[in-house]
């Protein structure tokens, strides 16, 4: 587990049975993609209608590839990432399956291999791919340029 705790320990984080330290919410945060304060932020917290993706945090991932979430927290039925891959970038070694969600990948600028199972396909700009999460997948870029993509999952995934 990417925060070292146990699978009790968090379930009674929780339910509220105990309270995590401050080092442990961290982690917690951490593995979420999400600082501290956003654990305590309420859901209704004003937030500007206008998001600018460079003033969001960009987790890092993969090989040469950053991402960045685009939909508030407190969205409950889809999300959105932008990520950015460097030429020959991807979204990990290994094809990866998780949950059961829908998702869509959009290229927004240069070129991708989408990988699902035995098969690669092409994706270029203004082109998009659906998939499922549970089926194995991965994304990297061409060797030709950087790519950008858009992820849109819904439900949102646990990933």
């Amino acid at each position: 587990m990417e925060t070292d705790l146990t699978e009790s320990s968090i379930s009674q984080l929780e339910r509220g049975k105990t309270t995590g330290s401050i080092g442990t919410l961290q982690r917690i945060g951490a593995a979420l993609g999400i600082t501290l304060g956003d654990l305590f932020e309420s859901p209704n917290a004003h937030r500007s209608v206008v998001v600018d993706f460079q003033d969001l945090p960009m987790q890092e991932y993969g090989k040469d590839a950053t991402k960045t979430l685009i939909t508030p927290r407190y969205f409950d039925h889809v999300e959105v990432f932008v990520g950015h891959l460097a030429p020959g970038g991807h979204t990990g070694q290994d094809q990866v399956a998780y949950g059961s969600s829908e998702e869509l990948i959009v290229v927004l600028q240069g070129a991708v291999d989408v990988t699902l199972g035995e098969e690669t396909y092409r994706v270029g700009t203004h082109q998009s791919a659906p998939i499922y999460t549970n089926t194995p997948h991965k994304i990297q870029a061409t060797e030709d340029g950087p790519a950008m993509v858009m992820w849109v999952i819904a439900p949102p995934s646990t990933a």
